[in-house]
């Protein structure tokens, strides 16, 4: 089972120091656990780049994000292709949190104008957010028709696929999704919260990238999901539905010492 875990790019030294620390690290190896680096709005894809260049230097295996309405004028998408494909052949393509975006409407638009046909995509996997609450911006319907068109895309370009489930409280949603992938040709990772006090949660969703999944946590009490969430529910209740998903991962707000613990009970007992 795959596992991985988010990794804001101001916060990747303190990462490392979190698991060189660890009481993990034979059970967590670096080759069998995936750095995911988000591409937060407003910031230079160089972030990125940069980060996941020091986690690699470190050893670790790194899939970057890469948000296509996040995109500005000034990002090189030359620079960014060349380091896709010869430092990560990976990225978790996604539409990004921007209302006013200035080169790319959808990942749709940027995949076929980019990455297709004579412009062969510089990665050998590609992933996608999947919302098990329901995207954000779009009606359920329509998100499960592009997210299948993605999938066929992918499929089609002879490029491994996989899905990231993004935040999600209640394993309810997450599990009912999970059988819109039952005839997919897509890797499916299933995502948990580390534990993490409510006020720093919070905060940190403003900044890296998730802030419109947690829209969906504010309209049901935010205060009384949060201060009940548990993820070890959560996967327990995932593992009596009898989920066997391709990976997890992990939304680590900062606490990676606690992030990298879940990830290590969880994937003994899945």
């Amino acid at each position: 089972m795959q596992l991985s875990i988010e990794v804001l790019a101001s916060q990747v030294d303190a990462f490392i120091n979190a698991y060189q620390k660890s009481d993990f690290k034979d059970s967590l190896n670096k080759n069998d656990l995936t750095i995911l680096i988000p591409h937060v709005n407003g910031k230079p894809y160089t972030t990125v780049i940069n980060a996941s260049n020091e986690l690699i230097e470190n050893g670790f295996t790194v899939m970057p994000h890469l948000g296509v309405r996040n995109l500005n004028t000034e990002d090189n998408l030359d620079h960014i292709n060349q380091f896709l494909n010869t430092q990560t052949k990976s990225v978790l393509l996604l539409g990004g949190d921007n209302n006013k975006p200035q080169r790319f409407e959808s990942v749709l638009q940027f995949l076929k104008e980019q990455w297709e046909n004579n412009n062969a995509a510089p990665v050998d996997k590609i992933a996608f957010a999947v919302f098990p609450e329901g995207h954000p911006h779009i009606e359920a319907e329509e998100g499960i028709s592009i997210l299948n068109e993605k999938i066929k895309w992918a499929n089609e370009q002879g490029i491994h696929c996989n899905g990231f489930s993004q935040i999600c409280l209640e394993a309810q949603p997450i599990i009912q999704q999970n059988t819109v992938f039952d005839n997919q040709h897509i890797n499916f990772a299933i995502s948990f919260v580390a534990p993490c006090k409510i006020p720093q949660l919070l905060k940190l969703t403003a900044i890296s990238g998730v802030k419109n999944a947690m829209s969906f946590v504010k309209k049901h009490n935010v205060y009384k999901m949060l201060s009940t969430y548990d993820s070890d529910s959560l996967i327990q209740e995932m593992k009596q539905a009898n989920i066997k998903p391709n990976g997890l991962h992990c939304y680590a707000f900062g606490n990676y010492a606690g992030a990298l613990k879940k990830l290590a009970s969880y994937s003994a007992n899945l």
